[in-house]
């Protein structure tokens, strides 16, 4: 069974940790808010998500870290959750960030950054990855903090085929959709499209709201139920 490592356990990355670790992955987990993977740890076990081990709150296939080197030692896929483009930099050329290890240790490794991120830094951190002797999926997600928790992401996935299909196993543990865009750079593209969708929808739905309130459609709930039933209404 493969094992998987997440850096970056914020809204989206702890919820899809979360389902990486009940499909039975043995995990690996950092982030750079300290106290944060021991904090998730017992809120898991408490929820009865995890069973407890030996000694109450261990848990025998979840692995709590210091640094992204040390979860790139620890996986053979290694999931990069962040918010920004430079910590995604850091996460994985920072001193001890994922390529730290070495060429040696990233040979068979598989790292998957699920970022919002440009297509054009995608593939700048492809082939940082494949310099230093590693493979790279940039894998955008959409679906919300509900849909991580829920494990119905949608997963965007630019890369190679056969890195994709190595990793779909760990995907699916998280995601209800997983579609291969194309080579390095398109799941990053394709959710750049699907942010425009978004937005315009919302933009076209407020423009909506307002123009009724000017026909005189004033009641709230009326309103709503328009909104929900039209095109225009934001399915997640």
């Amino acid at each position: 069974m493969l094992r998987v490592g997440v850096v970056g356990l914020g809204r989206m990355g702890s919820g899809m940790a979360l389902n990486v670790a009940k499909a039975g992955f043995p995990l690996a987990i950092y982030d750079t808010e300290e106290g944060r993977t021991q904090e998730l740890r017992e809120g898991w076990v408490k929820d009865k998500h995890l069973p407890t081990g030996p000694g109450g709150l261990s848990t025998p296939h979840l692995h709590l870290l210091e640094s992204p080197a040390d979860v790139m030692l620890a996986s053979d896929v290694c999931l990069v959750c962040v918010h920004t483009e430079q910590q995604s930099v850091e996460a994985l050329a920072g001193e001890d960030g994922l390529l730290a290890v070495g060429s040696k240790v990233m040979a068979d490794k598989i790292i998957v950054d699920h970022g919002t991120v440009s297509p054009s830094f995608a593939k700048s951190m492809s082939k940082a990855v494949i310099k230093g002797g590693g493979a790279f999926l940039d894998a955008p997600i959409s679906g919300g903090p509900q849909g991580a928790l829920e494990g119905t992401l949608s997963i965007m996935v630019g890369g190679k085929e056969e890195h994709l299909k190595t990793c779909l196993p760990v995907l699916e543990a998280m995601g209800s959709r997983i579609e291969h865009m194309g080579g390095y750079g398109a799941g990053a593209a394709a959710k750049l499209v699907n942010q425009h969708l978004v937005i315009t929808n919302t933009v076209a739905a407020c423009e909506a709201y307002v123009l009724a309130r000017r026909l005189g459609l004033g009641d709230t709930a009326k309103l709503k139920a328009l909104l929900e039933a039209s095109w225009g209404h934001r399915r997640g």
